[in-house]
């Protein structure tokens, strides 16, 4: 932001000045001692800390930044009724931690493989508040439950205040939903090549919950690994990529949506109609 920066080793204060009003993140890292140039704020493995301001008219006094250094998140995958290793291609999936808050240079924690005993590790975890999604799960199952510190984090964010923590237990269910859809003209024909989108109706933050796909020449198409819930299928004659993230988008056609209930287990065959262009 090209403001001038005075820092005093002796006590730890520091002054940025001529900051434009805005909203800016401040952030501080250790440096190895004969480090000259300084690494990218979000350079892993080195203690840091990073605290949002905003920027009036008036100066900012009192900012603390807590250094901590980053540790690692131990956790367990767990299958219900089976072991994890029993489940093909179980090595692919992946846990991520996504942030939640935001915060810019804030590294992302990494994610160590997975082992066949279920037990895997995020590296360089740094305090914050992350989403949790479950990465390449296999068809047919879905996340019914993370607990970290014994709350449940699946459906709001992780917070993590930096120190060693509890593990985070994930477990995941064969049981996921079915949905076989045929889509469906305004002249009641099938209709082939139209995007058929199912949105949660609640935690649309979560896009883990979003399935999307094309129908066939015979207008039909089938939807796999759905968890348990109430859904709406949309069936759009033309949209721009990725447009039903966009909560304003949705609402506009929320009326001309097709309403369903996943159960577990479950397995539905419904019509739809296309949303015309």
């Amino acid at each position: 932001m090209g403001a001038y920066q005075a820092y005093n080793p002796a006590d730890g204060t520091f002054e940025i000045r001529d900051v434009a009003p805005g909203s800016y993140v401040v952030t501080a890292q250790f440096q190895e001692p004969n480090q000259t140039a300084p690494l990218p704020p979000s350079s892993p493995g080195r203690p840091g800390a990073s605290v949002p301001i905003n920027v009036v008219m008036a100066d900012v006094d009192g900012i603390v930044l807590n250094i901590v250094a980053p540790v690692s998140i131990p956790g367990r995958l767990i299958v219900e009724g089976q072991q994890l290793s029993s489940v093909q291609g179980f090595e692919r999936m992946q846990v991520q931690l996504a942030q939640a808050d935001s915060l810019p240079f804030t590294p992302t924690p990494q994610f160590q493989t997975l082992k066949s005993d279920g037990t895997f590790r995020e590296d360089n975890a740094m305090p914050g508040q992350y989403r949790i999604s479950v990465l390449l799960i296999p068809p047919d199952f879905y996340v019914k439950e993370a607990l970290f510190d014994q709350t449940d984090v699946l459906n709001k964010p992780l917070i993590f205040n930096g120190s060693v923590p509890t593990p985070l237990d994930i477990v995941l269910s064969p049981k996921a939903g079915q949905v076989e859809v045929t889509v469906m003209n305004d002249k009641h024909e099938p209709a082939r090549g139209v995007q058929v989108v199912l949105i949660p109706d609640l935690h649309r933050e979560r896009t883990d919950l979003y399935k999307t796909s094309i129908s066939g020449q015979n207008g039909r198409l089938t939807m796999r690994g759905i968890t348990p819930g109430d859904y709406k299928l949309f069936a759009w004659e033309a949209i721009e990529q990725f447009a039903y993230f966009d909560s304003d988008f949705i609402q506009r056609f929320e009326s001309q949506a097709k309403p369903v209930h996943i159960t577990e287990s479950g397995k539905l065959t419904v019509e739809v109609n296309v949303i015309p262009q």
